[in-house]
């Protein structure tokens, strides 16, 4: 991932593509996404399918994704752009670091054996790629876990400590989980798929366009 800032001041043209929300650019089985942020700020992230062992290193990364035709060589220069000055501006200017990482996700319906005390909530529970809705899981496993801690400190009897008490109700909160983030994977693999299809750009907008009526 790598920030424009300012990318109103520094860039308008690029500002005026990527508009006010998100921005896709697709082809070559590879996606850029851009996603405005706080203080006119831009995001970009880009998705590359390669090989795990890929040479691709932070120096020769710019000119690699740029110019080679089996990454984003072939793309409109109005995406190469967007690129390019995310480069400049979040490494040559700001000194961060481009981090270059292989994306993992755990199988949909991935489960574990039980143990009374402990559980597991967002990506260990349940790792998604980021098209999925990792954080929103993670948020609202954190939520209902929360809910199950309070039922089982309020209704215990004097007789039976909590942790008794808490036990079934961390069974069946894992149950619960694995099947709900299992229909959210499912649907994060659908439209991955479509991102990452031949014809990705003429597939995903016809999926927009059929989804708003």
């Amino acid at each position: 991932m790598l920030t424009i800032e300012r990318i109103t001041d520094r860039y308008p043209h690029l500002a005026q593509l990527v508009g006010s929300g998100s921005f896709f650019a697709l082809g070559n089985h590879h996606v850029l996404i851009t996603q405005r942020g706080a203080f006119d700020s831009c995001r970009v992230y880009l998705w590359l399918t390669l090989e795990e062992t890929a040479d691709l290193t932070v120096s020769t990364a710019r000119d690699r994704i740029l110019g080679d035709e089996k990454l984003f060589g072939t793309f409109d220069d109005s995406v190469k752009e967007i690129i390019a000055a995310a480069y400049e501006v979040d490494i040559n200017i700001n000194n961060s670091t481009l981090d270059l990482r292989p994306l993992y996700t755990l199988p949909h319906g991935h489960s574990w054996n039980h143990h009374a005390g402990v559980t597991l909530v967002g990506d260990a529970a349940h790792l998604m790629l980021p098209n999925g809705e990792g954080v929103n899981s993670a948020m609202w496993d954190s939520l209902l876990l929360s809910r199950e801690l309070v039922k089982a400190y309020t209704t215990s009897p004097s007789n039976i400590d909590v942790q008794t008490m808490l036990d079934p109700l961390l069974s069946q909160f894992e149950a619960d989980i694995v099947t709900r983030a299992q229909k959210i994977g499912l649907k994060a693999d659908f439209l991955l798929d479509k991102m990452f299809e031949d014809d990705a750009a003429y597939v995903f907008s016809t999926l927009f366009n059929v989804s708003s009526g």
